[in-house]
């Protein structure tokens, strides 16, 4: 499945082969890894189509966990922080009252009022990681390639001249 950018990138919009969603997390949700710079509201914009809009609402559900409200659909998700070396993502999962569902692994880049996501990507060759540990590894050699992620984007921009937290 084809996810987009926290609005976007959370939302399940449309099928390719190479986008994934794990069944497991890229690690635990810590307080080392938490990033208050994600907290507040962003207005995001897809970098390959200037039409897809949407505005995300970053809430801290406690002091490692984020509750994401995308409001053009009324959904909410589950996240939190991971790193791998120097590169941060969050692992995504839908609230629902179905049972959890897997994980949206997003690598993103964080400014003090822009936000860029990128989805991570598998390649067609590639088996699924089925341990934290495993998607790291796969997340660090994908890095390290310059193949981790596909060509999509995400660029936000914090709404209404907010300021960081």
């Amino acid at each position: 499945m084809r996810v987009l950018a926290i609005s976007m990138l959370l939302m399940t919009v449309g099928a390719t082969d190479c986008t994934f969603e794990s069944s497991v997390p890229l690690g635990a949700p810590s307080a080392e890894t938490f990033d208050p710079g994600l907290l507040g509201r962003w207005d995001c914009v897809d970098s390959n189509d200037p039409s897809a809009r949407g505005v995300l609402v970053v809430h801290a559900f406690n002091d490692r966990e984020y509750v994401v409200f995308v409001e053009e659909d009324a959904e909410l998700y589950r996240a939190f922080s991971s790193r791998v070396d120097q590169s941060r993502f969050l692992s995504v999962q839908k609230l629902a009252f179905e049972p959890p569902g897997e994980y949206s692994i997003v690598g993103y880049e964080l400014e003090p009022a822009s936000l860029k996501f990128r989805l991570v990507e598998l390649g067609p060759k590639e088996a699924k990681p089925t341990t934290p540990s495993a998607l790291a590894e796969f997340a660090r050699r994908g890095l390290a390639s310059g193949s981790l992620y596909n060509e999509g984007s995400f660029a936000c921009k914090r709404a209404g001249g907010e300021s960081a937290p």
